[in-house]
């Protein structure tokens, strides 16, 4: 079984939502809503089939986007594949939470459409007089493997035909396109449900792809952007980015910042100009969750600190011997004639030694203290007083 989400571009919360459906990155998680009217009732746009009780976890999704010009030609467009992770009823609203996959496109949109429609619309289009925008089908195997193609170019492809249509040509729409790899490595980082996890330190640089179809193509021209996190714990320059052609790719390189413990935060983008040639200018505006986790886990971070404070310790110990008191104690027994123990015998040529190297041990003690103390402050965050 496979469920079919449609997006309309009715209204302003819908082409956000398409728009976030082409930018979040494969395995970052995008919540749909659906008005739900439970019960027989055949003008909800929910169908019975893709009710709450009828959907599961992990069952394959296309999110489409449902297109109809005044003339009414009806065109159905697929952008994503992916997985359902839940199905909540609240208030009236069906809310459809959905691990992102690969991006559609189709070669054959007309056959497409009839399939489709076939699903929606099984009794005529007629009789039900509206599009239903989540259905749950049997053949939307067949439709996934026969007019569904998921290639390296879909993504573009279908920002074109996207652009191409009536109610995106009112915008001056940005479609854009979010990816993250590690510096040094070609392979793209994998999103889970709860955003990016990136570590603290490492070097990472972030990709934008970025389509804009009604781009300005006078000379100088460009549109400022900048794409930053809530707590700017990714340490993104925060200088101004520009779009500066009608397709392009950007990489912008970063370095998470150290944090205390796993740091949350919020990325996102955002266009610094409001209108182009009278058009308002549309683009993904939403946040992808990422946290920074530290350097070391939190078992080493507490096996350091211990070390540590066992390092400041002896090294205190050392700089403070009182190796005078204790060579003339061990002196006064070899002088009264009692044989020393092993023991004594040890420290007696411990403290003589000490003795000899008395200013190179207590510098270098002390040095060391101040070493295991600076990485101590380092690795808590915290002075200690």
């Amino acid at each position: 079984m496979m469920i079919f989400l449609f997006l309309t571009g009715t209204r302003l919360a819908y082409v956000n939502d398409i728009l976030m459906t082409l930018y979040l990155p494969r395995g970052a998680v995008k919540t749909l809503k659906y008005k739900y009217t439970s019960g027989s009732r055949q003008d909800g746009i929910v169908d019975a089939s893709a009710a709450l009780e009828h959907c599961q976890r992990e069952d394959d999704v296309i999110i489409f986007y449902y297109d109809e010009d005044k003339e009414g030609k009806q065109g159905f467009i697929p952008l994503r594949r992916g997985k359902l992770l839940s199905c909540i009823c609240e208030d009236g609203q069906l809310y459809y939470r959905v691990q992102l996959g690969n991006f559609c496109f189709s070669s054959d949109p007309e056959q497409l459409n009839e399939e489709v429609a076939s699903v929606l619309y099984p009794e005529g289009y007629e009789k039900y007089h509206h599009i239903r925008l989540a259905v749950r089908s049997a053949s939307g195997y067949q439709i996934e493997h026969d007019f569904i193609d998921y290639t390296e170019e879909s993504w573009i492809y279908t920002a074109h035909r996207m652009a191409k249509t009536e109610r995106f040509q009112k915008y001056y729409t940005v479609f854009a396109k979010i990816s993250m790899f590690e510096t040094g490595k070609n392979k793209e980082l994998i999103c889970g449900e709860n955003g990016y996890h990136l570590n603290a330190g490492k070097g990472y640089y972030l990709v934008l792809s970025y389509y804009v179809p009604h781009f300005n193509e006078k000379p100088f021209s460009e549109i400022p952007f900048l794409v930053s996190d809530a707590m700017r714990f990714c340490r993104i320059p925060e200088n101004s980015n520009y779009f500066e052609s009608e397709q392009n790719r950007l990489e912008i390189p970063f370095r998470p910042m150290k944090v205390e413990e796993n740091g949350q935060t919020m990325l996102f983008m955002q266009v610094l100009q409001k209108k182009v040639d009278g058009k308002q200018i549309y683009y993904p505006m939403g946040m992808l969750p990422i946290s920074v986790e530290g350097v070391i886990s939190p078992l080493c971070k507490y096996l350091c600190v211990a070390g540590l404070v066992a390092g400041i310790g002896l090294t205190s110990y050392i700089v403070q011997f009182p190796f005078m008191e204790k060579l003339t104690q061990l002196n006064s027994i070899i002088e009264s004639g009692t044989e020393l123990s092993r023991y004594e015998q040890f420290a007696l040529d411990a403290c003589r030694i000490y003795e000899k190297y008395s200013e190179i041990i207590t510098g270098a003690g002390a040095a060391l203290n101040a070493v295991f103390t600076f990485l101590l402050v380092k690795i808590t965050g915290k002075p200690k007083i």
